[in-house]
Order: C-alpha cells, then structure tokens, then sequence
C-alpha cells in the first residue's frame, strides 16, 4: 500500500514494475498468475450471452410489444434469438448450479467424508447436468430442419415445443427447491444458538428469490402462444426472458452469498454496524438491572450452581506465565484470551481462583 500511494513519485521504471506487478500482495506461500489465474470465465461467458440475447430481443423484437406492430422481417429475428437462449441458458445453469452444490459440498462435508449430504449433492449434480443437456439436445432438434421454426414455409417436422419448454421448466423449478433445502437440515443440526442457526438459514435462503423467480418462467412458459398457435407470441416473449433473466441472475447470487458476511465486515460501513451491534449487546450484558428485577451478574464471573463455588479472576496484571485466563489487550469486557496452563487454589470461604 505505500507503493501505491507514493506512486507519483517513483521513477519511470519503479512505475512500470508497479503496473505490471500483482494488483495486491499474495498470502504467504502463494505465487501470483497472471497469465492465466483460476477463474469461472465460462459461467461470465455463458451470462454473457444471455445479455446479448436481452438486448437483442429489446431492438428486434421489443418487450411486451404487439406482434402486429412490428414487421416480419424482425420477428423472424425475434424467434431465431427465443430458439438460440434456451442453449444459453442450459450452459449458464449447468455451470452455476454445479458450482453452488460444489460450494456446498465444500462448506458442510468434511474433506475425505462421504455422508448422506455429500451423495445428495452428487445425485443432484448429476441430474442438473443431464436435465440441462438433455434438454438443450431436445430444443436442437424440435425442428428439423432447425431453422423450420422461424421459416415455417419450410419443409420438415417439429414437435410440441411447448411441453418440452413447460416440463423443462417444471424440473428447473424442482431442482431449485431441492438446493434451497438442502443445506437447511444441516445448518439446524450445527452446535450453535438458535439465533446463529436462523443467521445462517438466512444467508442460505437467498435462494428463496430462485425459487419466485423459476415459479414465473413455469407460468410464462404456460400461458406463452407459441407461432404455431397463431397468437401473440413477441408479446408473450417478454415475460419469459425477465423472469428466465431474474432467475439466472439469482443463481448467480445464490453462489455469491457466502462469501456476503466477510465482505460486508470487512467494509467500513459493515465494520461500523457490527461494532453498534457488539455495543448494544455488551450494554445488555452488563446493564444495572436485569430484566427479572434481580441482581445482574458481574461481567467475565460465573457461578457453579451445583457447588456453589465462586469462579473468580485474578488480577489480568499478572504474567501470561502465571495464570491460565486473563483478559485480551483493549477487551475488559469483550474477551478472554485462553492459555493451556491451568492450576487452582482453594480458600477458606471453599472458592476456587482461577489461575
């Protein structure tokens, strides 16, 4: 950081290394690449794709507009682009809902472990990468020859596409639901305040957000009029792009989110409303009253209630050597800093000091 900021005055040379250098210094034993780092280049690709879709469809054919107020000429473009997404998005999904079951795997299965939880997201992997494939293979030969359905004076056979399109989108909707619960039962079985329990449950059902969003490309799909049925097909076009858009956007959250809690501590605004926080609790802790009326207990002392022996803390002046807990640096009242050596005296008045 103090290269960075004396940049100006490094020499021309400094400068360049500077500029051809690592954005920010590596963790201790890790080699910077950057000719070619780790990366998730090919779900960006195929989210890109499904933008240049969007925006094609808003010059083209245009969102909720008439197909008697546009031409031809453009409608046909319109189709040619409603018949390219769904392998765009097959792409996208089976990358990214891939990779959030792995994320998963990796966040509640201990390396080397092979439980219940770990088969699940297994099975599930698997049929998201043949539910997509499947069904992208499937749109590729709804027609034959393809191009029959935006050319429809052509010679050739297509199927029902839309009980492929609604079938699919019902799978796509289970398959949803399935990653939303699945973390659930694990996270309310982890040895942790139910209150840290409904944290975490939060954090893990953003994908409640998929959820809306999939239950809307099912009704979109339904009530779409496809061309072979005549009806207004480029108006109907416009729900089901928002809502297939919303739902692979929300995918992509859904991946993001647990990385969420450390980048918003980490940022002054999330440092600053957690320390507000920690403050309403340590003055909760240590009030003059409790809620009951009786007398508070003192902060850092507890009471055997068994025994009724009085745990008490020597003076945190004392030498680390000496004394088995003592007050960290700047918490008297936020923590303690634990050592492995413990001894203990006993009193006449039959109280044990921590030592």
């Amino acid at each position: 950081m103090d290269v960075i900021l004396n940049f100006p005055h490094l020499t021309p040379e400094q400068q360049q290394a500077v500029l051809d250098g690592p954005a920010m210094v590596p963790p201790n034993g890790t080699t910077p690449n950057l000719e070619n780092p780790p990366n998730q280049n090919h779900t960006a690709a195929a989210y890109i794709g499904m933008i240049w879709a969007f925006f094609a469809q808003l010059h083209y054919g245009g969102y909720f507009v008439h197909q008697w107020d546009i031409s031809f000429r453009n409608f046909q473009t319109a189709v040619y682009i409603a018949v390219t997404l769904p392998f765009i998005y097959s792409i996208c999904m089976v990358f990214a809902k891939s990779a959030i079951l792995c994320e998963w795997m990796h966040i509640f299965v201990p390396t080397g472990t092979r439980n219940l939880f770990f088969w699940l997201c297994t099975t599930m992997m698997t049929l998201n990468i043949l539910l997509y494939s499947s069904g992208a293979i499937a749109e590729g030969l709804g027609c034959i020859p393809l191009d029959k359905t935006w050319k429809p004076w052509r010679p050739g056979k297509c199927i029902d596409k839309k009980v492929l399109d609604v079938t699919t989108a019902y799978f796509n909707l289970a398959l949803d639901l399935l990653i939303l619960l699945l973390p659930q039962r694990v996270i309310w079985r982890l040895q942790m305040t139910r209150s840290k329990k409904i944290g975490v449950s939060v954090i893990f059902s953003v994908g409640i957000l998929t959820i809306v969003c999939a239950a809307g490309r099912v009704w979109s799909n339904t009530v779409l009029p496809y061309v072979d049925q005549n009806g207004d097909t480029n108006y109907g076009f416009a729900a089901l792009y928002l809502w297939g858009f919303a739902e692979t956007t929300c995918v992509l959250v859904v991946f993001s989110v647990t990385a969420l809690p450390k980048a918003f501590s980490d940022s002054w605004i999330g440092s600053r409303i957690l320390k507000s926080f920690r403050g309403s609790s340590y003055k909760g802790f240590g009030s003059s009253e409790s809620s009951d009326g009786s007398k508070p207990q003192e902060p850092n002392r507890d009471t055997d209630q068994h025994s009724q022996t009085g745990l008490t803390m020597l003076d945190p002046s004392k030498e680390k050597g000496e004394i088995g807990y003592s007050l960290s640096s700047g918490q008297e009242r936020g923590g303690i800093c634990r050592h492995t050596k413990i001894e203990t005296k006993q009193d006449t008045g039959n109280s044990l000091l921590m030592l």
